[in-house]
Parts: structure tokens; C-alpha cells; sequence
């Protein structure tokens, strides 16, 4: 699915994606993080390795990406 998005993006000559998010969901309900879904998991462990594949596909397409957080 990663590498996709990344190729996607690169055959529209975008070559950053400013992703992935790599937040902890360790507040299920709340409003920025949790109830939107915007986290891998509250595992730390799961979060470094779904982070992982994302940018390890991305940069096989060419993409650079930016690891973030929301505040």
C-alpha cells in the first residue's frame, strides 16, 4: 500500500510526502490523535515499524518523507 502512495505521488513529480505520523495513540478518544485514527497504534514497537515500511517505501519510489507529530 506504501509503495503505491509513494508511486503515486512520484508520477506527479511529487517527491516529498510530509508523512508519516508517528504518534502514539495513547488516548483512544481524543480529538487530534485517536478518534480520527491518525496513529499506527499506542505501541511504540508497532508505530517504529509501520513507520518503517512506510518510509522504506517511499524512498524505493524515489520519495522523500518527513517523519511528524502532531502537537
Amino acid at each position: 500500500m506504501y509503495r503505491e502512495m509513494a508511486h503515486q505521488l512520484a508520477d506527479y513529480d511529487i517527491d516529498i510526502n510530509l508523512a508519516p505520523v508517528v504518534d502514539l495513540n495513547i488516548a483512544p478518544g481524543s480529538p487530534i490523535i485517536g478518534f480520527y485514527g491518525r496513529s499506527f497504534s499506542r505501541n511504540p514497537d508497532v508505530v517504529f515499524e509501520y513507520a518503517k515500511a512506510f518510509i522504506d517505501a517511499h524512498r524505493a519510489e524515489g520519495v522523500r518523507t518527513c517523519i511528524k507529530h502532531y502537537p
